[in-house]
């Protein structure tokens, strides 16, 4: 991380607190305009806090993520309906657009979170205390947004991709056991744009259903990955595998299939505020950090996806 004014002064502030810091270094600290108190993170831990928090939240990882500067939400629009392209020739006039665009706001929400870190920790003087903080952080939000990702009802939270309006249905035929020719229909069920894309999602206990269904031939439907770090593919696509999506019971959609770059769009309101508690002086005793941040999600494109519901019909 890049040695800046501020991004030391942020340093020390994360270690020490406000107090211990020396006048020219605290006045480098950013205050945050909230009624929270504390004070901005740097720009460089922002970014490190986002790419770290990619890696571990389900759906951001393979959703398109953008930020959001000075507005608390953004306008994206939605494409409604679409016809093939065409050739055109140099001197033909150039045809009216044939793409119906509808509009989505996404809303900035204000999520939070509190961590609690041992001062011996993070006062040692080895110790890389902003990757201390980040990595509490990214644990703690990471398990937050991915609920609302999923399941989110777009009321002080972001709109999840299950509950989101729109999204089309694929009727399992059974509705308690999971059915291996459903999830054959689900997957041509979308066209070939999004299909040659496609995710599936659902949670580890589907996913251990899942791996045990075979085809008419007696094939497993799941493959393993044959070198190590490559995922296992269900249909010749990866999965993901999401701790909040449904599990299998009558009328839940435990299976999503879909391009989900294309579908969800996540945005992340720049600047993260972090407050630093007061402690006793025991080193026993943790130092508590209150963070808050403001991140929306949406889908914003409903033909890419498509889920699994366990109904006879």
């Amino acid at each position: 991380m890049s040695t800046t004014p501020e991004t030391r002064a942020f340093t020390s502030y994360l270690r020490t607190g406000r107090e211990a810091m020396q006048p020219e270094e605290a006045r480098a600290l950013i205050a945050s305009n909230g009624t929270s108190g504390g004070y901005l993170a740097p720009p460089e831990f922002h970014r490190q806090f986002l790419r770290r928090l990619a890696g571990v939240s389900p759906i951001r990882s393979v959703a398109r993520a953008g930020g959001i500067y000075r507005a608390s939400s953004v306008i994206v629009p939605q494409i409604a309906e679409t016809s093939a392209a065409r050739w055109t020739g140099r001197d033909k006039a150039r045809a009216e657009p044939d793409v119906t665009y509808g509009r989505v706001e996404i809303v900035a929400h204000k999520l939070a979170c509190s961590v609690d870190i041992s001062l011996r920790t993070i006062e040692g003087a080895i110790v890389d205390v902003e990757a201390d903080v980040t990595a509490a952080l990214v644990e703690r939000f990471s398990q937050i947004e991915a609920t609302a990702f999923a399941v989110g009802t777009g009321v002080k939270q972001p709109l999840g991709i299950l509950t989101a309006p729109g999204v089309p249905e694929v009727a399992n035929g059974h509705a308690n056991a999971l059915d291996a020719d459903a999830l054959v229909r689900i997957m041509y069920a979308l066209p070939a744009q999004y299909r040659n894309r496609g995710t599936w999602m659902m949670n580890s206990t589907t996913l251990k259903v899942v791996r045990i269904l075979r085809d008419g031939n007696g094939d497993y439907l799941w493959q393993p990955g044959l070198q190590a770090g490559q995922p296992g593919t269900l249909l010749g696509r990866p999965v993901l595998d999401a701790a909040d999506m449904p599990n299998v019971a009558p009328g839940d959609t435990p299976v999503l299939f879909g391009d989900i770059s294309a579908a969800y769009q996540i945005y992340d309101q720049e600047g993260m505020g972090i407050l630093r508690g007061p402690h006793s002086g025991d080193g026993e005793r943790p130092v508590h950090f209150h963070a808050w941040r403001r991140v929306g999600g949406g889908v914003v494109q409903p033909a890419a996806l498509r889920k699994l519901k366990m109904v006879t019909a």
